[in-house]
């Protein structure tokens, strides 16, 4: 799995503690656009809270969960190549 890390302070430090270390899980910086779509299409599922990330999978036809409560970005959930799935970490593991 990889995560991109958000280089926002209060954001950076909660992937890395919560993250760093894990196995499976690289943390990378972020990407490129080239870089990320060639990732994406490489991926199985996409976990994401990015409205840029939500537009650019369902173009590429990626299955995803939307990790928020609410979205600006249905048109993937009306399609059904998206789940809302919110915060609740059992919700997204389990849902």
């Amino acid at each position: 799995m990889l995560y991109i890390t958000n280089h926002k302070p209060n954001v950076l430090g909660t992937g890395q503690e919560l993250l760093g270390g894990v196995d499976r899980i690289s943390l990378i910086d972020p990407v490129g656009d080239r870089e990320m779509i060639a990732m994406m299409l490489s991926s199985h599922l996409l976990l994401t809270d990015s409205g840029g990330v939500q537009k650019e999978s369902l173009a590429l036809d990626k299955p995803m969960l939307v990790m928020r409560e609410v979205t600006e970005r249905p048109e993937g959930i009306a399609a059904g190549g998206a789940k809302l799935m919110g915060v609740d970490c059992e919700r997204i593991v389990n849902g």
